[in-house]
């Protein structure tokens, strides 16, 4: 979740049960990538598929990716 700190945004992860010490780098990975993420609180959440340019799903761009990874 993200939540704001004297106007600072941040993320606040709870994980289920305690980090490994081997799973400490891939958590730092995780909130690094996670830092650029700007989440405007005033935009209602939708859904994009990126493969097309307006954004919308379409069962042959979806086809088209099926068939790059056979």
């Amino acid at each position: 979740m993200r939540k704001t700190v004297n106007v600072v945004q941040e993320w606040d992860l709870g994980f289920r049960r305690d980090i490994n010490d081997w799973e400490v780098e891939e958590l730092s990975n995780l909130l690094s990538a996670l830092e650029v993420v700007h989440l405007d609180d005033e935009e209602e959440d939708r859904l994009i598929w990126k493969p097309e340019s307006d954004g919308e799903f379409k069962v042959s761009s979806f086809y088209k990716i099926l068939m790059t990874i056979h």
